[in-house]
């Protein structure tokens, strides 16, 4: 999975991010069954970080993510 975007969770403009983020891992999908770390910035230190130590999750802060090119596209070499 190498860093790559799994999931997207879209909530009101006038939210935080960090508080919008709560609904992105209520059930844990299929695919999610190995997870252990969420990756984020430095913006979803508090409530989020409470919020997936609650769910058996490793919360680790990145200042610089890899970059969203560095995942494959399901159609990259076609």
């Amino acid at each position: 999975m190498g860093g790559c975007i799994r999931a997207a969770h879209v909530h009101a403009a006038n939210t935080h991010d960090s508080r919008g983020a709560l609904g992105l891992l209520p059930h844990r999908p299929w695919w999610a069954a190995r997870l252990q770390t969420v990756l984020t910035d430095a913006a979803y230190r508090g409530r989020f970080a409470d919020h997936l130590r609650g769910l058996g999750l490793q919360h680790q802060v990145a200042s610089h993510p890899p970059s969203a090119a560095l995942c494959p596209s399901p159609n990259a070499g076609s």
